[in-house]
């Protein structure tokens, strides 16, 4: 009887916090993940802002203006050039922790790109994908290069 007393005193403080990590996947979609981060990309290569914007979680669409998306755009491509194609390479699953500590299972999707500076397996372009409502959409995405040495699965 006290577990039951102190989990419906734990449900009554977090209310609806609690409710709704309770219906958050424990995993994601392998293949709508896949499909969400290759539509990112093809927006990253095409410089498709309007679309990428779309494709971003909401608390991004949020707290940004569709504007801003391309100097971020500038700069990520400044860094190492701007893709040119991009070769799926891996996808790893995990969780994203938000600032709150909100936490959502997350799949991270590895791509090789050519740029405008240099050849494919240089760079590497990588999609995160969260669920976001009904729908799966990138949390983040960059632009990397790996100054230790490409990890063998990205090769």
């Amino acid at each position: 009887m006290p577990r039951l007393v102190v989990g419906l005193l734990a449900l009554a403080l977090l209310g609806p916090r609690v409710q709704a990590l309770q219906l958050l996947p424990k995993t994601l979609d392998a293949k709508g993940a896949r499909e969400v981060a290759d539509q990112v990309v093809a927006n990253v290569i095409a410089r498709d802002t309007d679309n990428l914007f779309k494709r971003m979680e909401a608390v991004f669409q949020q707290s940004t203006k569709p504007a801003a998306l391309r100097p971020t755009l500038e700069a990520i491509f400044a860094y190492g050039g701007r893709p040119l194609e991009a070769q799926f390479k891996a996808a790893d699953e995990g969780s994203k922790t938000y600032l709150d500590g909100t936490r959502k299972p997350m799949i991270k999707v590895w791509y090789a790109v050519s740029t405008t500076k240099n050849k494919k397996g240089t760079y590497f372009l990588f999609v995160e994908v969260v669920p976001d409502g009904t729908r799966l959409a990138c949390t983040t995405f960059s632009i990397v290069a790996f100054t230790n040495g490409v990890p063998e699965y990205l090769r």
